[in-house]
């Protein structure tokens, strides 16, 4: 493919400020690269893809697991590939586990589990392991409630939740009506501050 096709490609299916010699440029400095030293990220990775399939109006759309113009998952995620444990606070223990933890809202109030999400990740525990969404509203969820799914398989990664959560897992399966292939889950609700 020459660098006349690539700029016909781009012109028809992507909008850019780039210039016709600054896309020559980045394609002469793309060639040079060696094949072997570029890693391949799949955002479709077995034990938690962090895009799917949906439909928007009557189209057919790949979106974030987290929601429509939801991309801090994503991000978190490619931070994670790209810089391993970039968190220099995370024990190695803890990494080598590569436990993964969904927090969910289950309250009314917007966006406290990013808040609760941020929190773990502050506190040490590898950020693209770190996941948020959405479950329905019970009053029995309190201020939050944790589950360990991950049958002592990360016991390293249950310390430190313990840890920063000032208790223990309520249990190892989840309210009627919540999904999650996580390790552990922690859905936060509506007495939360």
């Amino acid at each position: 493919m020459t660098v006349t096709n690539i700029l016909d490609g781009l012109g028809r299916n992507v909008r850019t400020n780039f210039s016709t010699a600054e896309v020559k440029t980045l394609a002469t400095i793309a060639a040079e690269i060696d094949d072997t030293k570029i890693k391949r990220i799949s955002l479709v990775d077995e034990k938690k893809p962090v895009v799917t399939t949906g439909s928007v109006g009557a189209a057919s759309v790949v979106l974030p697991i987290d929601g429509l113009f939801e991309y801090d998952g994503i991000k978190r995620y490619l931070a994670q590939q790209i810089i391993p444990a970039s968190n220099t606070s995370v024990s190695s223990s803890i990494s080598s586990e590569d436990a993964y933890i969904d927090v969910y809202n289950g309250s009314d109030k917007v966006g406290v589990a990013g808040v609760m999400a941020n929190r773990l990740i502050e506190a040490g525990l590898p950020d693209g392991n770190v996941t948020t969404g959405d479950v329905p509203t019970k009053a029995s969820y309190g201020d939050f409630v944790w589950f360990d799914l991950s049958q002592g398989g990360a016991s390293q990664t249950k310390a430190k939740l313990q840890s920063i959560l000032g208790r223990a897992p309520m249990g190892i399966e989840l309210p009627s009506g919540v999904r999650s292939d996580a390790d552990f889950v922690i859905i936060v609700g509506n007495g939360t501050n």
